[in-house]
């Protein structure tokens, strides 16, 4: 499943920051100047100022989000929001420190985290991509004792 939600993270990534003549499910947010593809199978909603790609069931982990935030900066927004995140979960740890990476010809930022929610080990993953003055970050989240 790891694999899975991962190769769906990269995919959605790389098909959402390029024209989409090739995608037969797309979504178009205008406000965010964005397409996104949507994988076969797979339920996608927009909830507020987040967007999820469920992989199993909607509304569970694992899921892959899409969220945009006016910051021109990715590594100030990773600060930021890993102070974020230390608020949100008092367990949190950076399983892998934010690295530069190149997704299809697309530069960005990875970071990983570690935590629980309700007794379950989360993996989470985000990537993050600045755009014209928009920072876009893309998070996967699974639960591997769950499958």
């Amino acid at each position: 499943m790891k694999k899975q939600i991962s190769i769906v993270l990269i995919f959605v990534l790389i098909l959402s920051l390029m024209p989409l003549c090739y995608a037969k499910n797309t979504d178009t947010l205008a406000d965010w100047n964005i397409k996104i593809a949507v994988p076969d199978g797979k339920t996608a909603v927009l909830q507020g100022s987040e967007y999820y790609i469920f992989g199993q069931q909607e509304g569970s982990i694992p899921y892959v989000m899409l969220r945009p935030y006016r910051y021109d900066d990715p590594e100030k927004f990773i600060t930021d929001f890993t102070e974020y995140m230390q608020g949100q979960y008092t367990d949190l740890t950076v399983t892998s420190p934010a690295t530069r990476k190149t997704i299809g010809n697309k530069r960005c930022w990875e970071i990983d985290y570690g935590y629980t929610v309700r007794g379950y080990d989360v993996r989470d993953r985000r990537v993050v991509i600045t755009v014209d003055g928009l920072t876009y970050m893309f998070a996967s989240k699974e639960i591997e004792s769950n499958g």
